[in-house]
């Protein structure tokens, strides 16, 4: 496999992950505020400052993450109050274990 071609690959891979990192943090997001709210979520969204999630959201917002991308975290190593800060910190960590 050429170099771009691999690039190409790993920036597939990338992408396909902030959409599904994405979808789980909307859909979270839209059932506890109702589907009418329209709110933008980019990788600079504050989880907890700009979408208002709570400590319930957030543990089942773990475990969404887990189960769609077979991962675990790790609850001595992982700072979870540093990870669950912004979209762009939980896909770094989600790359992280998937070891893109």
């Amino acid at each position: 496999m050429a170099e771009a071609d691999f690039n190409r690959g790993s920036d597939f891979l990338k992408q396909a992950t902030y959409e599904q990192l994405l979808g789980i943090v909307r859909e979270i997001f839209l059932d506890s505020v109702g589907a009418e709210a329209e709110k933008e979520i980019t990788m600079d969204t504050d989880i907890k400052k700009d979408l208002g999630f709570d400590s319930i959201m957030l543990v089942v917002l773990q475990i969404q993450i887990e189960d769609t991308f077979h991962i675990r975290f790790d609850l001595v190593q992982d700072d979870f109050q540093t990870i669950f800060t912004t979209v762009r910190n939980i896909f770094n960590c989600v790359r992280k274990y998937l070891g893109e």
